[in-house]
């Protein structure tokens, strides 16, 4: 057993040996604001279940989308994740993966260490509230053994989410029509309805609401960079607002990603994205028509 943790020890420092000549490869997990390959990255779901806490017994949903440069985007459901109008917030911040890093001493001839080869994460996201609160600062942090991210939110409750589809490539083709769904703005107790959102090639198309407020933007395949180039299942998008009565203001552009999902059993597409100060979210959900 102690022999198996020596080498187990000896094999992690030959392999960080490697990372380090081969540090401008990539080589290696997360870390503190370099270009290595973030084990976080990737889409990760599932329910969070919850104690009666004011009269209230249920569970939220959790969906996470990680990108390999560690920002985080996501949404948090009422009950189940079945129908768009349960969202009841989005959340966008930035996390990364690491090794614990910690020498654990075993008697041995040569003093050897064994190292923990569990990854761990950390990350701090803004929570858009769609209605109530305009927003919450939070954290999460945890493991992640292969296809399982355990973690624990900053004010104490555990979940544990599976990891989804996110290494399918995209394409445009693949999401063009026409959609019907809602708008929802955070902190302005704001969700309304839209009906012929279109896709067309990279273009995409809110048309006017009640208030005569318009947008359009791009969508293009969200590109790779480590550990090697490709597409995944997200795109990256912005939307510009046109007309005095919109809420974000005539003019405003929105950044974020888009991806498909699945609402009332039926192929959607939703996005996700914040005002340029990083102070409002904004989500649309389109079920294909």
């Amino acid at each position: 057993m102690k022999r198996d943790m020596v080498m187990r020890g000896r094999t992690y420092w030959a392999a960080l040996a490697v990372c380090t000549a081969m540090a401008l490869a990539g080589c290696g997990g997360g870390g503190s604001g370099d270009d290595s390959y973030n084990d976080l990255e990737g889409q990760w779901e599932g329910p969070l279940y919850l104690y009666p806490i004011n009269g209230y017994n249920g569970y939220n949903d959790y969906r996470l989308i990680v990108l390999e440069d560690g920002s985080l985007w996501g949404t948090m459901s009422s009950n189940n994740y079945t129908a768009s109008t349960n969202i009841q917030s989005m959340l966008h911040g930035s996390g990364e993966s690491y090794y614990d890093g910690t020498c654990y001493s075993y008697y041995s001839p040569d003093d050897s260490c064994y190292y923990d080869p569990t990854e761990y994460f950390k990350t701090s996201y803004t929570q858009f509230n769609f209605g109530g609160p305009a927003n919450s600062q939070l954290g999460l942090s945890g493991s992640i053994d292969g296809s399982t991210l355990d973690g624990k939110f900053s004010y104490g409750t555990r979940f544990k989410l599976s990891s989804g589809n996110y290494v399918q490539a995209v394409s445009l083709p693949s999401i063009a029509g026409v959609y019907s769904g809602d708008v929802a703005i955070s902190g302005s107790n704001s969700r309304y309805s839209l009906s012929r959102i279109t896709i067309s090639g990279s273009t995409l198309t809110l048309p006017a609401d009640a208030n005569g407020c318009s947008a359009s933007g791009a969508l293009k395949p969200h590109l790779k960079t480590r550990p090697s180039n490709g597409s995944v299942t997200v795109f990256d998008t912005s939307l510009t607002f046109n007309g005095a009565g919109c809420i974000l203001g005539n003019g405003t552009t929105v950044r974020g990603v888009a991806y498909q999902a699945t609402f009332d059993n039926t192929p959607a597409i939703q996005v996700l994205a914040v005002t340029p100060d990083n102070q409002i979210g904004f989500m649309m959900t389109g079920i294909r028509q």
